[in-house]
């Protein structure tokens, strides 16, 4: 009998939806800009434009990924599977990741998740509140 004992998906130390991300070449860093919670948007259905960072550690190997949006039912609204793999064979050294521009697609308002998935697992988590402010009160 084989043991196909799983490694452990590598967990986000930080998962932030974005209005843009800079990269600087010359010293490495990363600036957030816009940090989002709330997306306001007239009319619905619609597409928002966001971009994310992780800073990611803990991974022991490849990984497929996955962004999945859940509306407020828990139910998924829109997925994208990332053609690259998350690779992380050091687990006590630190990886960012940035994905930039995604267009998610929105049906209506209300309050989203928006979750990224490595392997099996889910490793980051961010609330967002889509739609005006006046529909979201309450």
């Amino acid at each position: 009998m084989t043991n196909h004992r799983r490694l452990p998906a590598p967990q986000a130390q930080a998962f932030v939806v974005c209005r843009e991300i800079w990269e600087n070449p010359r010293t490495n860093e990363v600036m957030l800009a816009g940090p989002r919670s709330h997306i306001p948007v007239p009319e619905f259905p619609a597409s928002v434009q966001v971009s994310v960072f992780a800073h990611v550690t803990g991974g022991h190997g490849q990984y497929p990924m996955e962004f999945l949006l859940r509306g407020p039912d828990g139910e998924p609204v829109w997925q994208w599977t990332p053609e690259d793999l998350l690779v992380h064979d050091d687990p006590l050294t630190p990886q960012q990741l940035i994905f930039h521009d995604l267009v998610i697609t929105v049906p209506r308002a209300g309050r989203y998740e928006l979750t990224l998935i490595a392997g099996d697992e889910e490793i980051g988590r961010q609330p967002l509140l889509i739609g005006p402010a006046s529909a979201l009160a309450g």
